[in-house]
């Protein structure tokens, strides 16, 4: 992932400006309506009202935003700055949400797309699930009874419009019982990714998650150790950050994140092949 001969001060230079031009590229590709005949009216319509294509915007602009954040974390109105570990979150959650996005559009059946989109919905239920058993736990009873009545209400209607997106796409409850693991979701996206080698996706995706956890074994990799008393017995100096890793990583949650929005754009422009469109709305 790395060369000893590579200008990484210009590389990084060059990530923080395409960085910032994934905001206005992204702009465009939502302001252009999708064609009454497109891949992307049809996958909608499909799985209404869990839109495919809504919850693919919400990654990109997920991923969007981690991507603007890494920016303005490296660079200021003095220049450029290393932080020791702040960028590695932000490139984890940049390429989770850009994978995200491009593993639910990549599929060549629509069958499967959809299957995907349920798959992420389940997930997302058993996550609200615990998350709002956790957050009651230590509420007065009749608090504990109150948000566990509305998340029931509220996962209900969505259990209800999953089913019947499963039905009219003739998917089985069991199908979308569970989502693949993000190793898995990193390793499909990786294919967008055909300038480089797909397998830096999963390495970066993997080296960025081993660093949002504290580790001392990988941040010797990661950082670096700079002496400041050269003459003295004892080591004193400052630790730093990697500027090699820090771009690397970076650089690939913004391609990625450059080649998912490309990919929605293209679902928009692409005339659907896969007739006829069953409907969720209508029940055909």
């Amino acid at each position: 992932m790395t060369t000893s001969d590579t200008d990484w001060e210009a590389e990084l230079e060059r990530v923080v400006a395409r960085i910032g031009q994934l905001q206005e590229l992204y702009d465009r590709v939502y302001d252009a309506r999708a064609g009454s005949t497109s891949l992307r009216a049809a996958d909608d319509r499909a799985t209404w009202p869990l839109a495919i294509g809504q919850h693919v915007q919400y990654c990109l602009v997920q991923a969007i935003d981690m991507c603007q954040g890494i920016a303005e974390l490296v660079a200021n109105d003095t220049g450029l700055q290393i932080p020791l570990a702040a960028s590695y979150p932000l490139s984890r959650a940049a390429i989770e949400s850009s994978s995200m996005a491009a593993w639910m559009l990549i599929p060549a059946t629509r069958r499967e797309r959809v299957l995907r989109r349920l798959q992420v919905a389940q997930d997302e239920l058993s996550y609200e699930k615990a998350f709002i058993h956790c957050v009651a736990y230590e509420e007065e009873l009749s608090k504990q009874m109150r948000m566990k009545r509305v998340y029931a209400k509220d996962a209900k209607r969505t259990r209800e419009q999953m089913r019947e997106i499963a039905r009219v796409n003739d998917i089985q409850a069991s199908e979308y019982a569970n989502m693949p693991g993000w190793e898995e979701v990193v390793k499909q996206a990786a294919v967008l990714l055909t300038d480089s080698r797909p397998s830096l996706l999963t390495a970066a995706w993997r080296f960025t998650s081993g660093l949002t956890h504290p580790s001392f074994t990988r941040g010797r990799i990661a950082h670096e150790f700079v002496r400041v008393n050269t003459e003295a017995d004892d080591a004193k100096g400052e630790i730093t950050g990697n500027i090699e890793w820090i771009v690397s990583t970076a650089a690939i949650a913004e391609s990625l994140t450059r080649k998912a929005i490309k990919v929605l754009r293209f679902t928009k422009v692409k005339v659907n092949g896969e007739r006829p469109v069953p409907d969720s709305r209508t029940g055909v």
